[in-house]
């Protein structure tokens, strides 16, 4: 993959004067404070020479001060604490010890709440001493101590002495109590605070989107106290990107194509088994009833006629996503100057890049909905669009979108658009039924008048609605490796063409932030974020526990079990995304591969000796090492399975040597060996599931239950897996759908003080006890403050495995995961019995 070189930035700053340092620090000394501050923040959106970047943030500190924009003033020097030079750092601390001294004094603003609206202003810079302070009362002067930039240039550091510049001594002051936080602004260098972090110190303002509408935290806040780090005050690193670039080693393109061909034959599968099964039993059930007769056509093999179909939607695809996400979530056109407006970045970088591949442009969408998220669809790169949220263009600075739409542009490049276009159309045909089957329920019960009506006609729509659920579930199968997998390629495409993997790693949580808070804004998950999952940067179930953590601890530790744990891969089978902190980690290692700093700090030291062929380990791992037990333990009944399997294989060469040695006396095995495989197979299964039980569900009693305030140490365990049950009782608002929307339990969260945490609940007779009509169910809860007891898992998402829900008002819904396991096990295991002594008799 060749190097494509860096679009020249802009000449003009945000407000439209051509930026100029000198005459910013002219019009600085003169008084001008507006005029400064507009070439000034022109300097640090344009500017990459290191010394003149410094110079016009130093400057932008002293203007900010002036004008009485301390919360700007303190933000930029709280990254400018962090700078590598080491007169920048104790003058960016110096500096922010008075500011804080005298402004929380003043107006008793948080520091932690303050942080300037533009992301590339927030990079690094200098501080003075006291010998003027008695002069100045604000403890600042206008930079007249500055030498030019010719004298930076001279410098051996490359920056000038700040020693000189003055600053008010630190006044002993009382704390104030903070007020609430300002109202937010359109660019932010951290998403705003959830729905359950009201008064939560957060450390940018927020979005445009959110000014507009009125903010995130809409729903009251809980009573519980916040198990917040002491302390932590979050914030974004902004580390830098690369200018000149080497290229990077280029994936296997060739693993890609032979995924795809796995994953249109897995579909191929998966869709006829389904079919032929619906066909069959509605014939099945026509023979029974009087007066009816099976459909012929229905015993007929269908594998062309689906083959004839996912080849019209391939064909179909980008003028019928193009429909339905017009039809059913308002998606309008974009034009490329309305991009400009938000990032002139990824305009330009998308004119380039299709010149250089001689593509057209793609067409642009975008959709009027909050949460940050963005997909492709189409099946050549002329019909290809490119579909952004509202929100995600007000939440992501510059760069950060056009990382965004490079990785959009990476599933055109290689050619993994066409086949996820037709995944996703096949599945949205389940899930619209189920939407709107749930849809209907709703509106029938208030129109119709008849209890005895009103209950068939519900009942009768919870049973289309959840089969249709299933179904949907069923049909994402197939398409999980390859929505994966892509994504790694996609990001490596994102990063080459950018040269900015922190700018790809910001803009990747600053989604899962987006999706957690669009999720506690609507109280529910989205149709949007469930239907359309598996073309989005970020999984909705990754995201909603990640980034509702963010502004309550470090993000690092979260993202360690997607880094190291040595079965995340495994573990996320069921999942349509790869672990989140293992993408990042890749991105971090781009960076140190290009010399950069990285924005998170994920990466193992390096062997002390190079040509050492161990890997590092996470401290984390060695301290906790996974056993071999416990992957056994987890994977038991698959296990069960395999050995099943193994021996109903066995038994046939068994019969096969006594078919060609002609001894009746085992040759009838293999005339029976489909009948005895089916029940070794269920036998395994059922010694498997007995064997993992009472490890997976531990007795809950009051001396093992931990609470939230432990969920941090939980989620940050690198080496847990969810056979390591951990019994926990969490209280909280519960979050999801209403009504037969939700008669599966599929959108039940939990939001707590310390984060939101997935709900699984199980009836004590599986999913079909989930249909059978009972109160009360999970789904009366929502919106209501409640107390959830059960085993908290740790796997790619981390989840709760219900055992009680209960209200304050003292409803209790009891989940049945212990019973219906052992139920699952005792079936299997009577079954399998039966069929292996009776065969095919």
């Amino acid at each position: 993959m060749t190097s494509i070189p860096e679009p020249p930035p802009s000449s003009a700053g945000a407000s439209g004067v051509t930026p100029s340092l000198e005459t910013g620090l002219a019009a600085l000394k003169q008084g001008d404070y507006s005029a400064a501050i507009a070439h000034l923040e022109g300097i640090c959106e344009i500017e990459l020479h290191e010394p003149s970047l410094l110079r016009a943030q130093m400057g932008l500190v002293v203007a900010y001060e002036r004008i009485g924009k301390a919360e700007k003033a303190i933000a930029l020097c709280q990254t400018l604490s962090k700078s590598e030079k080491s007169q920048v750092k104790q003058w960016a601390t110096r500096t922010l010890t008075d500011l804080q001294a005298r402004f929380s004094q003043k107006k008793s603003v948080p520091t932690q709440l303050l942080q300037p609206s533009n992301p590339t202003v927030f990079q690094s810079s200098p501080a003075p001493n006291s010998s003027e302070a008695a002069v100045n009362p604000t403890g600042f002067v206008p930079l007249d101590n500055l030498p030019p930039a010719s004298e930076a240039a001279a410098s051996p550091t490359g920056f000038v002495p700040i020693d000189n510049l003055p600053v008010k001594p630190r006044q002993s002051v009382p704390k104030a109590v903070p007020p609430p936080p300002p109202p937010p602004s359109r660019r932010s260098t951290k998403p705003p605070a959830l729905p359950n972090q009201e008064a939560q110190p957060s450390v940018g303002e927020g979005s445009k989107g959110e000014k507009e509408q009125g903010g995130v935290g809409e729903s009251e806040p809980l009573s519980t106290p916040q198990p917040q780090i002491q302390n932590y005050q979050p914030s974004w690193r902004n580390a830098g990107r690369a200018q000149n670039w080497k290229p990077l080693r280029a994936p296997k393109q060739w693993r890609l194509w032979l995924l795809q061909g796995a994953t249109v034959f897995l579909m191929l599968v998966v869709i006829r088994a389904v079919v032929h099964f619906a066909m069959s039993s509605i014939n099945d059930i026509l023979v029974k009833l009087p007066f009816m007769s099976p459909v012929q056509a229905f015993y007929y093999d269908q594998t062309q006629s689906i083959l004839m179909i996912l080849l019209a939607l391939l064909i179909l695809s980008p003028w019928l996503l193009d429909g339905l996400l017009e039809l059913f979530y308002g998606q309008k056109p974009l034009s490329v100057k309305t991009l400009e407006s938000h990032s002139p970045e990824a305009a330009k970088m998308l004119k380039r890049v299709c010149w250089k591949k001689k593509w057209p442009l793609p067409t642009l969408k975008v959709l009027p909905i909050n949460a940050p998220v963005a997909l492709s669809y189409g099946n050549l790169p002329r019909t290809a669009r490119i579909v952004v949220s509202q929100g995600l263009l007000d939440q992501l600075a510059d760069d950060e979108i056009a990382a965004i739409y490079a990785g959009e542009l990476g599933h055109i490049a290689n050619w993994d658009l066409a086949l996820m276009s037709v995944a996703v159309l096949v599945v949205q045909i389940p899930y619209l039924i189920y939407w709107q089957a749930a849809d209907w329920e709703e509106r029938g019960q208030r129109l119709i008048q008849s209890p005895f009506l009103s209950s068939v006609f519900g009942g009768t729509m919870a049973v289309i609605s959840s089969l249709a659920y299933g179904i949907f579930w069923v049909f994402r199968w197939p398409a999980f490796w390859l929505s994966r997998q892509r994504l790694y390629y996609s990001d490596r495409v994102a990063t080459q063409t950018t040269g900015n993997p922190n700018g790809l790693t910001r803009a990747l949580l600053k989604i899962a932030i987006g999706i957690a808070n669009d999720v506690g804004k609507q109280r529910s998950t989205s149709y949007f974020l469930e239907g359309f999952d598996l073309l989005i940067p970020v999984g909705c179930r990754q995201a909603i526990t990640l980034g509702s953590c963010y502004p309550l601890t470090p993000i690092e530790p979260l993202l360690e079990w997607d880094r190291s744990n040595p079965y995340r891969q495994w573990l996320t089978i069921n999942n349509a995304h790869p672990p989140l902190g293992d993408r990042l980690n890749i991105l971090a290692l781009c960076a140190r591969f290009w010399k950069l700093e990285t924005e998170l700090d994920l990466l193992l030291p390096e062997p002390a000796a190079k040509k050492s062929k161990k890997k590092p380990v996470s401290p984390a791992i060695q301290n906790s090492p996974l056993k071999t037990q416990d992957l056994l333990r987890q994977g038991a009944p698959y296990f069960g399975v395999l050995i099943g399997l193994i021996f109903g294989a066995v038994f046939w060469l068994i019969g096969w040597v006594g078919v060609q040695m002609r001894i009746p006396e085992i040759s009838w095995v293999l005339r029976d060996h489909q009948w005895l495989l089916t029940g070794f197979v269920l036998t395994g299964f059922c010694l498997g599931t007995v064997m993992r039980i009472n490890s997976f569900f531990p007795d809950i009693k009051p001396a093992n239950l931990s609470n939230e305030s432990s969920l941090p140490a939980l989620l940050a365990n690198p080496a847990a897996l969810p056979v390591d049950s951990q019994p926990i009782r969490l209280e909280g608002k519960l979050l999801g759908r209403k009504g037969i929307g939700n008669w599966l339990g599929q959108d039940l969260i939990l939001q707590t003080s310390a984060g939101f945490v997935k709900l699984h609940y199980l009836s004590k007779f599986g999913p079909i006890g989930n249909l059978w009509p009972h109160s009360p169910r999970p789904s009366d809860f929502v919106n209501k403050q409640v107390i959830a007891t059960g085993w908290f898992r740790r796997g790619a998402t981390p989840w709760l495995d219900l055992e009680t829900l209960s209200t304050t008002a003292g409803q209790t819904s009891h989940s049945g995961h212990p019973i219906w396991s052992t139920i699952l096990a005792g079936v299997a295991a009577l079954w399998g019995a039966y069929l292996i002594s009776r065969g095919g008799l």
